[in-house]
């Protein structure tokens, strides 16, 4: 789904630049939704008072979401640090978002809960070394690549990657992070597997006319693409390494 945000120079809430980029917000999301890309659930969209607003609102709003630690705030966070500037001035996302690193970096707080939750995920892998399966599927997001990608973020902010993409992230702390390189060069291909399970997925999918999902039906997988998520899915332990213990460490 769409999520999406605005920063303007200045303008209080509810004032006419605040008015005229909520009507820009509400044409985007309403563009992208009849292109195929559907409006966000959560309702993080520039059409949303609270995902647009002046540069030095957002400054003061991250601020209250690195500080407040509530788990919503932990969730805007997430998504916040992966943004990036696709239109207009790039120097005003820029100043927010340096701002945002500064401070996440900064907060031995915040790094331990995202630690946390990072690391709080179910084994994908069951007795006698079989994947963990409802109705015949895994949810591979969930299982896979929610941890990988928020691990990542997390060595990012606490080490200043100032990268987006997932292996970017993952590479440019191997020199930073206190855990063995092949850590690092295990995660990066994981989430290299994991992907292309997925969208390997829903390409059959498409063709059986079933609903998009990040689910992978484990007994179709050939027994080589099986083993392959599998050994992906194991990986994924290994996330608590890299962050070390939340509760004591950074």
């Amino acid at each position: 789904d769409q999520d999406n945000a605005i920063i303007y120079a200045e303008g209080a809430e509810g004032g006419p630049e605040d008015a005229w980029f909520a009507e820009l917000g509400k044409r985007v999301a309403d563009i992208l939704h009849l292109a195929g890309v559907p409006y966000c659930k959560g309702d993080v969209m520039a059409s949303n008072r609270a995902w647009r607003m002046s540069s030095e609102d957002w400054r003061e709003n991250v601020s209250r979401w690195i500080k407040r630690h509530t788990p919503q705030d932990i969730l805007n966070t997430d998504i916040f640090f992966d943004a990036a500037a696709v239109h207009g001035n790039p120097a005003l996302a820029d100043a927010v978002l340096d701002h945002a690193f500064e401070l996440g970096a900064g907060s031995r707080e915040f790094l331990q809960l995202m630690s946390v939750n990072a690391v709080d995920i179910p084994d994908a892998i069951g007795w006698f070394g079989r994947i963990r399966v409802q109705d015949g599927r895994i949810d591979v997001k969930k299982a896979g690549i929610m941890p990988i990608f928020s691990a990542a973020r997390i060595v990012a902010i606490r080490h200043g990657v100032r990268v987006r993409s997932t292996p970017a992230r993952l590479a440019g702390a191997r020199d930073k992070v206190e855990c063995p390189g092949s850590i690092i060069d295990n995660l990066i291909e994981a989430h290299r597997v994991l992907l292309s399970a997925i969208l390997k997925q829903q390409l059959r999918d498409l063709d059986a006319g079933v609903p998009l999902s990040n689910n992978i039906a484990v007994q179709q997988l050939p027994v080589v693409e099986r083993d392959r998520l599998k050994w992906a899915l194991e990986q994924v332990r290994s996330v608590s390494n890299l962050l070390g213990d939340p509760v004591t460490a950074i």
